[in-house]
């Protein structure tokens, strides 16, 4: 008895509308590793402080000099001079002011009526940037 093999065909590639499809095998995909976060810089913010010497120094002075008569200040530092002297403002019947502008150095003065008749005593001393009330005696 004879045997006969028979000859098995492959399947012929799928069809679509009489077109072959061919089969495409996967792509391989690689997955990348995830970047760090990068660094965003920001612009640099200059911060500058306010100190004692950046701002003005307050005179208040708690006299009363009769009527018609006017309070000045003499000195050094922050603007004042001991040759003539700035005008105090009234703020009533018994107290006088000045903002002197703002100094590094250290404000020395003394207090005279119509800048003529100086005040008794020592001079009197400011740091930069203080408010100072003074009562002085003529």
């Amino acid at each position: 008895m004879k045997t006969t093999k028979k000859k098995v065909k492959s399947p012929a590639p799928a069809t679509s509308k009489g077109k072959t499809i061919k089969k495409v095998a996967p792509k391989k995909v690689t997955l990348e590793k995830p970047k760090k976060p990068r660094a965003i810089k920001l612009p640099s913010a200059k911060v500058s402080k306010v100190t004692l010497h950046d701002a003005p120094t307050y005179i208040t002075a708690l006299i009363d000099v009769g009527f018609g008569n006017t309070l000045y200040v003499r000195g050094q530092g922050s603007g004042l001079s001991w040759d003539s002297g700035l005008q105090l403002k009234n703020e009533g019947s018994s107290q006088w002011s000045i903002v002197l502008p703002a100094s590094r150095d250290q404000v020395v003065f003394k207090l005279l009526i119509n800048d003529q008749t100086w005040n008794l005593g020592d001079d009197y001393t400011a740091s930069p940037g203080s408010h100072v009330t003074v009562t002085p005696l003529f």
